[in-house]
C-alpha cells in the first residue's frame, strides 16, 4: 500500500480525534479554562441547568478533572485521542487477521436509519467498551482502562461518515494489515502489524515538525519531546539485514566450528546432504558471509565459536534498547521461531518461550511501548491460535519496559518499604537454629544480622530510586548495576498481603511504582547475546542542558550525538563475544570529533560487516543531507580482523539499495565490496573509516605535508543571534557599510556600523556569495556583550579576531563540495563560512587551485564524506611541494587569476551584488561587456534587446567554457603532480561550473527589475552603480492596477523606459521580444502580457531574488486586487501612506464608480444584446467588490497615516515590514479587523 495514504489517514486521524475528544469534554462541562458544576442523578449526572443526562458515573468525570489539574487539558485530550487511535487500529488489525470472534470496526453502518443514529451510537459505544474490557485481560497495554475518563471521553460522532472508524475501513486496505503477507517473498509495500508502527510515526509527524521548528529558534528538545523528535521507522530490508547478521550469525556460529556437521533429517530442501545451517542462510536474503581471514584470526574465531557452541534457543537473550513500536523485535521473533524449529522444539510451545525467554525491549515512550507489546503478542498469535486463551488462563509477562521515573518515591516511602516483618522473622529463624551460640549472644547476633539485612535492602532500594530519578530524561543509556532484585520482589509480595491503613498511601505508591522499577532495573542490569537497535539521532547542540550535561560527564568520547552514545551503551549491554547491530548516521565514521571514539570502538569491538548506505536509505525521505550506515559488530577486539564493507551510497533510493544488497548476498554481484582491517586506515589524519582508499592514496597521506603547516584554516564566529546581528547588505543604509577595512583598527576608526560577512552560502567556486553584513560597530561591542552574557566569555563563539578583514579564502561549511572562493580584504567570517589565510600572499592562489580541484574533493571525501566540511579536514589535506615550484606555480597562479576575474565579473552582473554597475544589456549597448563584435552588431544592440541578448548569450557561453577549460587544466596538472592518473580524470561536468549561462526568461525578468530600480532612482541609465540621485519618481509611489486608471502606472513607465533606452522606432519589436521571453499567451498583445507579468509574477520574482526580504514593497488592498502600488523601502517616509490615500485611492475609487455607472446603463438598457448585458452584470459584481475593498483600505490608510509609523533600516527588512502587517483597526461598520498594508509574505 502507498505510504502516502497511510500518512494522510494518520495525520487526519490525530486532528479529527483531538477535535472530537475536546468536543466530548465540552459536552460533559469540561473546557481548558472552565469546568461547569454538575449534579448526580439516577443513571449518571447532568450539567446544572441542562436536561441531558450523561450516562456514566460522576466519578469518571472527577478522575478526568483531577488529571487535567495535574497534567493539563491539552495533554489529557492528546492522551485520550491517542489511546482510542491505538484501540481502533488494533481492533481493525485483529479483525482483518481473524483474531476476534466477531467484527467491531468493519460494521455495515448503512443498515441503520438516521433517526436511530443516537440509539445506535449508544449501543455501539456499549459494545466497543465491553470488547475493550474483554481484550484488556489479554492485551492490557492497549485495552485496559487505567483511567476511567477513557470511556467517558469516547467521541459522540463515532459512527459518522467522516469519523476515524469509517475512514479506517475505507482508507487502509485490508491487504496491508494481513500478517500472512509478511511471508510472501519480495512482497511490495507495507503489511502486517508493522503498519501500526508506521501509523503512529505519521500520527505524531506534525508534533515532530513542531519540535524541529522550535529547535531552529534555539529551543532545545526537552524530555517530553524526545520521542516525537527521534521516531524514525527502519525499512524492513535493513531490519532483516541487522537481525539475520546478528541473531542469525549467533546461531550459525554454534555449528560453524564443526565443518562436518550435517543434518539430513532436518533437511526439507530438495538438496540433500546440505548442512542445515546452509538451508537457513538460503532463506535469509540478507545474510553476509564473513570475510576470508588470516590463519591466526580464523583460529581465534573458532575458539569463540566453540565457546558459543553450547548455547540453546531458550538461553539466547536479545535486547532492543530503543525499541519504538517493536518493528525490529517483530522480525527477531520470526527468526527465533526458525531457530527453535531448527533445534527441534514443538511448534505450539515456541511463541510463548520466545516471549518469556528471548526478547527484551526498552523505550522512554509509554505510547510506543504499548504498540511494541501489542505487536509482539500479535506476532505470537500468528504462530499460536490458542495464545489468547493461554494468556487469559495463565497470564503472560513480557520483558518489555517503558522506562519509568522514581521521582515521587520519598524517604518516608523507602522507610516503609524497608520495614519488613518477613525479613525480621527470616533472620530470627536462622539465628535460633544455630546450636553453638549462647542465648545472650544469640540476641546480639540476631540484632546484627537484622541490621545488616535491613541495611542491604535499604541500600538496594535507595540505589534503585536514585538511578531512576528523572529516568525519562536518560532512558536506556543509564548504567544499572546488579542488586538483590529477588529481595525487593519478595518485599513487594509481602506488601501486597499487608492491610495497613496508616501507610495506605505509601503502600499504593509502592505497588504502583516499585514493580516497574524493579523490572526495568533487572533488564538494564543484564548482559545480552545480541543487542540490536535503531537509536535516536539527536546532536548535543539540540539537547536540553540536563541531558547534555549527563552525556558530557558520562560519555566523554561519544557525547556528540545520542546515536553514538548508544553505540557505546550497546557494547556495554552485550555479553563477551556478544553481537551488536545498529543503524545510525555515518558521521561517526569520518568526523574528526569522533576520532577518539573510533579508536575506542576498535579497541573494544570488531566490525563483522557494514552497509555504507549514504543518503535516502529510508523510504521516508529524510532529506539528502542525512547519511546512514548499518553494521554488525562483535564484543571482542582483533585489529587484524578483516571487515566486509558494502558500499550502497551510489544507489539513489532505498529500494535500489535493497536490490543491490540482495544481489551481493546471493553472489550475483561483487561490485562495491571491500574487505579490510579497518585499523590500517588510521594512517590518515583524523583516522576515518575510509574503507575504499587504496595504497597509492594512503602513501600520499603518509608522505606529504598537511595544508595546515603552510596555511591557517580558521573557524569563524557564531553570532548566537543572526536575526539580531546580521543583515543582507541591501537591507541597510549603504552609507553605514565599510566594505574595505584592512584590519580591526581601521574598521573601528571608520565609525561605520556594518561590515561584510562571509556566511558560506550555496556551492560556488572562485568568487562570490558576498551577501551579508554584520553589526561590528565599535569593534563588535554589541555582539560581544551578547556572547559574554550567554557564555560568560565572548571568545567562546567569537574566534580568531586577528584574522578579521584580512585577504584570504573562504568556503561553505555545509556543502557537497568545498566550493572555495577568493576573499578580498574587508570581511569578517562566520562558522558556516570559515576561512583560510596565509602569511605568504603568493600562496593564496595556489591553495585556492588545490581546493577547487578534484584532488581536494577526493581527500575531503576520504576524511569526511559528510556535508559538514570541518576546519580540521582542510588542515589535513596533503599538499605537494611540487606545486610551489616556480614554473608550475606560475601557470597555476595565472589560471587561478583568470578564474577569479571571470567569476567576479559574473557575480557583479546581477543586481544582488554590491558591486553591480549596470544591467548586462546596457553594458553591451555601451560596448563595455563584449568588445569582440562588429560595428553593425553594436548598432543593432543599440536598437534591439534581442540583439543585446544574443551577444550576452555568446559572451556567457565563452566565459563558461573558458572557466571550464581552466579548471580542467588545473585538474590535469595537479593529478599528474600527485600521481593520481588511475584514480581521477581532469574532466569537469557542466553542473560543477558555478557561473551562470544566459537564460532568456531570467535575463529579461532581471532587465525588468533593473527598469523598476531606475524608476525609483536606485539605478540610472546615465550613471553606473547604486545611486540615490538622478531622474526619480517624485511621489515615490508606482501604481500597479488591473484597470488603466493612472498615467504613471508601472506598465506605462516601463514602456517609456524601453522607448527611451532603445528608441521609438523599434519599441514594438522590443516589447514583443520581452513578452515572448516571459511567456506570452496566445492572442495576448505584448502590452497585455507585460501588464499580466507585473500584476501576477513580478513581485513573486522580486521576493525570490531578494530571498523574501524585498526592497520594493507592494501595497495591496486585498484579495480582490482593487488597488496595488510599489514603494521603495529605502525612500520610505512617514507621509507616503497619506500620499497613497490622497493621490491614488481616491482617484481609483472614483474611476471604479464611473465604470459602475457605465456598466449599469448597459445592464439596464434594452439596446444591448443579452451577452453584453450579462457581461456588464458580471463586471459590476467584480467592480463592486473592488470598490468595497478600496473603501475599507482607504479607511485603513487614514488610520495608519495618523500613526506616523517610522522605520529604522538597521532593524532589517523583516522587522520593518511587519510594522505594517496584521494591524487591528475598526472599520466603518464598527467591526474590528486585522489588515495588512503590504503584500503578505
Amino acid at each position: 500500500m502507498d505510504k502516502t495514504k497511510v500518512k494522510s489517514f494518520s495525520v487526519w486521524a490525530r486532528r479529527n480525534l483531538i477535535k472530537a475528544v475536546a468536543k466530548r469534554a465540552l459536552k460533559i462541562g469540561v473546557e481548558k479554562n472552565s469546568i461547569l458544576e454538575v449534579e448526580e442523578c439516577q443513571h449518571g449526572f447532568k450539567i446544572k441547568g441542562k436536561v441531558e443526562i450523561i450516562d456514566f458515573p460522576v466519578r469518571y468525570r472527577k478522575t478526568l478533572i483531577d488529571n487535567i489539574k495535574k497534567k493539563g487539558f491539552e495533554e489529557i485530550i492528546e492522551e485520550v485521542a491517542c489511546t482510542w487511535f491505538f484501540r481502533f487500529i488494533a481492533l481493525r488489525y485483529m479483525e482483518v487477521n481473524n483474531y476476534l470472534p466477531e467484527k467491531i470496526i468493519d460494521l455495515s453502518l448503512e443498515k441503520f436509519s438516521s433517526e436511530k443514529q443516537n440509539d445506535m451510537t449508544k449501543s455501539y459505544k456499549y459494545i466497543l467498551i465491553k470488547k475493550c474490557n474483554e481484550l484488556g485481560k489479554i492485551i492490557p497495554e492497549i485495552f485496559k482502562n487505567k483511567n476511567d475518563y477513557m470511556e467517558i471521553l469516547i467521541p459522540d460522532n463515532i459512527l459518522d461518515e467522516n469519523f476515524i472508524i469509517k475512514r479506517l475501513v475505507e482508507d487502509i486496505e485490508e491487504e496491508c494489515l494481513k500478517e500472512e503477507n509478511n511471508f510472501i517473498p519480495d512482497y511490495k509495500g507495507l503489511c502486517g502489524v508493522e503498519v501500526i508502527g508506521w501509523m503512529y510515526q505519521y500520527y505524531i509527524s506534525e508534533k515532530k515538525d513542531e519540535v524541529f521548528a522550535a529547535l531552529k529558534e534555539n529551543i532545545k528538545i526537552e524530555k517530553e519531546n524526545i520521542p516525537a523528535a527521534t521516531q524514525l521507522f527502519t525499512p524492513k530490508w535493513i531490519v532483516k539485514y541487522m537481525v539475520e547478521n546478528s541473531l542469525g550469525r549467533l546461531w550459525i556460529d554454534k555449528f560453524k566450528w564443526d565443518s562436518e556437521y550435517i543434518d539430513n533429517e532436518k533437511c526439507t530442501s530438495s538438496k540433500p546432504g546440505k548442512r542445515h545451517t546452509d538451508l537457513l542462510k538460503e532463506r535469509w536474503q540478507y545474510y553476509l558471509e564473513e570475510s576470508h581471514q588470516e590463519t591466526e584470526v580464523e583460529e581465534e574465531l573458532n575458539k569463540i565459536r566453540t565457546y558459543k557452541s553450547n548455547i540453546s534457543p531458550e538461553n539466547i537473550r536479545i535486547l532492543d534498547p530503543c525499541m519504538g513500536s517493536g518493528h525490529i523485535l517483530v522480525y527477531v521473533f520470526d527468526l527465533l521461531y526458525e531457530i527453535y524449529i531448527d533445534a527441534g522444539y514443538n511448534k505450539i510451545e515456541i511463541p510463548e518461550l520466545i516471549l518469556k525467554n528471548n526478547i527484551y525491549g526498552l523505550d522512554i515512550d509509554d505510547k510506543v511501548t504499548k504498540l511494541s507489546c501489542f505487536a509482539l503478542k500479535m506476532k505470537a498469535r500468528y504462530y499460536d491460535k490458542e495464545l489468547f486463551k493461554d494468556i487469559q488462563r495463565d497470564g503472560l509477562k513480557l520483558n518489555i519496559c517503558s522506562i519509568k521515573e522514581s521521582n515521587e518515591i520519598s524517604k518516608e516511602v523507602i522507610d516503609y518499604f524497608c520495614s519488613s516483618q518477613v525479613l525480621k522473622k527470616s533472620i530470627n529463624s536462622r539465628v535460633k537454629s544455630s546450636k553453638n551460640i549462647v542465648k545472650n549472644s544469640r540476641v546480639g547476633k540476631s540484632q546484627d544480622s537484622l541490621e545488616v539485612g535491613e541495611y542491604s535492602l535499604r541500600k538496594d532500594v535507595e540505589y534503585l530510586i536514585q538511578v531512576f530519578n528523572n529516568a525519562k530524561e536518560y532512558g536506556s543509556i543509564l548504567e544499572v548495576r546488579k542488586i538483590n532484585f529477588e529481595a525487593l520482589e519478595s518485599r513487594i509480595e509481602e506488601i501486597k498481603k499487608e492491610d495497613n491503613f496508616i501507610f495506605g498511601d505509601y503502600r499504593k505508591l509502592i505497588l504502583d511504582k516499585m514493580p516497574l522499577l524493579i523490572k526495568q532495573g533487572k533488564i538494564m542490569s543484564m548482559k545480552y547475546d545480541v543487542v540490536i537497535t535503531n537509536p535516536p539521532y539527536m546532536g548535543l547542540r539540540g539537547i536540553n542542558s540536563k541531558l547534555a550535561d549527563f552525556l558530557i560527564n558520562n560519555f566523554p568520547i561519544s557525547k556528540y550525538d545520542l546515536f553514538s552514545v548508544y553505540m557505546e551503551v550497546c557494547l556495554k549491554y552485550s555479553k563477551k563475544y556478544g553481537i551488536v547491530s545498529m543503524i545510525n548516521q555515518h558521521s561517526w565514521m569520518f568526523l574528526s570529533s569522533f576520532m577518539e571514539f573510533r579508536n575506542w570502538l576498535l579497541d573494544k569491538s570488531t566490525f563483522i560487516n557494514m552497509l555504507h548506505l549514504g543518503t535516502r536509505a529510508f523510504e521516508e525521505n529524510v532529506g539528502t543531507i542525512v547519511q546512514n550506515v548499518a553494521y554488525v559488530s562483535r564484543n571482542y577486539s582483533n585489529c587484524s580482523y578483516k571487515t566486509k564493507v558494502i558500499n550502497l551510497t551510489k544507489e539513489n533510493s532505498s529500494e535500489e539499495k535493497n536490490i543491490k544488497l540482495k544481489e551481493i548476498c546471493s553472489n550475483i554481484s561483487k561490485r562495491e565490496i571491500y574487505e579490510l582491517a579497518l585499523k590500517q586506515l588510521f594512517i590518515i589524519p583524523s583516522k576515518p573509516f575510509a574503507y575504499w582508499v587504496n595504497e597509492n592514496i594512503l602513501k600520499v597521506f603518509s608522505s606529504f605535508k598537511p595544508l595546515g603547516e603552510l596555511a591557517k584554516p580558521r573557524q569563524g564566529m557564531a553570532t548566537s543571534d543572526n536575526k539580531r546581528f546580521l543583515r543582507q547588505w541591501f537591507e541597510v543604509d549603504i552609507n553605514k557599510i565599510k566594505f574595505d577595512a584592512n584590519n580591526l583598527e581601521e574598521a573601528q576608526n571608520s565609525g561605520k556600523k556594518w561590515f561584510p560577512y562571509n556566511k558560506g552560502g550555496e556551492y560556488r567556486k572562485w568568487y562570490g556569495n558576498n551577501e551579508f553584513v554584520i553589526n561590528w560597530e565599535n569593534n563588535g561591542e554589541e555582539v560581544k556583550e551578547y556572547a559574554a552574557k550567554l557564555y560568560k566569555s565572548y571568545s567562546r563563539t567569537i574566534k580568531n579576531e586577528k584574522f578579521y578583514f584580512k585577504k584570504g579564502l573562504t568556503y561553505t561549511f555545509i556543502s557537497e563540495d568545498i566550493g572555495a572562493r577568493y576573499c578580498q580584504n574587508g570581511f569578517i567570517f562566520d562558522v558556516a563560512g570559515s576561512s583560510i589565510f596565509s602569511e605568504k600572499e603568493e600562496q593564496i592562489n595556489i591553495i585556492l587551485a588545490l581546493l577547487c580541484s578534484k584532488i581536494s574533493k577526493m581527500f575531503l571525501d576520504i576524511m569526511n564524506p559528510t556535508y559538514n566540511i570541518q576546519v580540521g579536514d582542510i588542515k589535513n589535506i596533503p599538499i605537494s611541494k611540487k606545486i610551489f615550484q616556480e614554473e608550475i606555480s606560475y601557470k597555476i597562479k595565472n589560471l587561478v587569476n583568470e578564474n577569479i576575474i571571470i567569476s567576479k565579473n559574473e557575480w557583479d552582473l546581477f543586481e544582488t551584488s554590491w558591486d553591480f554597475k549596470w544591467h548586462p544589456f546596457l553594458l553591451i549597448k555601451s560596448g563595455e561587456l563584449e568588445s569582440d563584435i562588429s560595428e553593425d552588431e553594436k548598432k543593432l544592440c543599440n536598437k534591439y534587446i534581442s540583439c543585446g541578448f544574443d551577444v550576452w548569450k555568446s559572451f556567457t557561453h565563452k566565459q563558461f567554457e573558458k572557466l571550464k577549460k581552466n579548471e580542467e587544466k588545473l585538474n590535469k596538472m595537479l593529478i599528474e603532480i600527485y600521481g593520481f592518473e588511475e584514480e581521477l580524470t581532469p574532466e569537469v561536468k557542466d553542473k560543477d561550473i558555478t557561473i551562470r549561462k544566459a537564460d532568456k526568461e531570467r535575463d529579461i525578468e532581471s532587465f525588468i527589475s533593473f527598469a523598476v530600480g531606475c524608476m525609483f532612482g536606485r539605478y540610472s541609465t546615465y550613471k553606473k552603480g547604486l545611486i540615490y540621485n538622478g531622474i526619480i519618481d517624485n511621489s515615490i509611489i508606482i501604481p500597479m492596477t488591473e484597470e488603466e486608471c493612472f498615467h504613471d502606472d508601472i506598465v506605462f513607465r516601463f514602456i517609456n523606459f524601453v522607448k527611451d533606452l532603445y528608441g521609438k522606432e523599434t519599441l514594438n519589436e522590443n516589447l514583443d521580444f520581452i513578452a515572448d521571453s516571459i511567456g506570452r499567451k496566445t492572442f495576448e498583445t505584448s502590452k497585455q502580457c507585460i501588464k499580466r507579468y507585473f500584476l501576477r509574477d513580478f513581485y513573486k520574482d522580486h521576493l525570490k531574488i531578494y530571498k523574501k526580504k524585498p526592497i520594493y514593497w507592494l501595497l495591496k488592498s486585498g484579495k480582490n486586487e482593487g488597488f496595488g502600488a510599489l514603494i521603495y523601502m529605502h525612500r520610505y517616509n512617514e507621509n507616503i501612506i497619506q500620499n497613497v490615500r490622497k493621490n491614488y485611492i481616491h482617484l481609483i475609487i472614483e474611476k471604479y464608480i464611473n465604470q459602475m455607472n457605465k456598466l449599469n446603463s448597459i445592464s439596464c438598457s434594452k439596446d444591448y444584446p443579452t451577452r453584453d448585458v450579462n457581461g456588464a452584470t458580471k463586471s459590476m459584481e467584480k467592480i463592486s467588490k473592488k470598490i468595497e475593498e478600496c473603501k475599507e483600505y482607504e479607511e485603513f490608510l487614514e488610520y495608519l497615516s495618523g500613526k506616523k509609523i517610522s522605520i529604522d533600516l538597521d532593524d532589517g527588512i523583516k522587522v520593518n515590514y511587519e510594522k505594517f502587517q496584521q494591524i487591528k483597526f475598526i472599520n466603518s461598520k464598527g467591526i474590528e479587523v486585522k489588515k495588512d498594508l503590504f503584500f503578505k509574505i
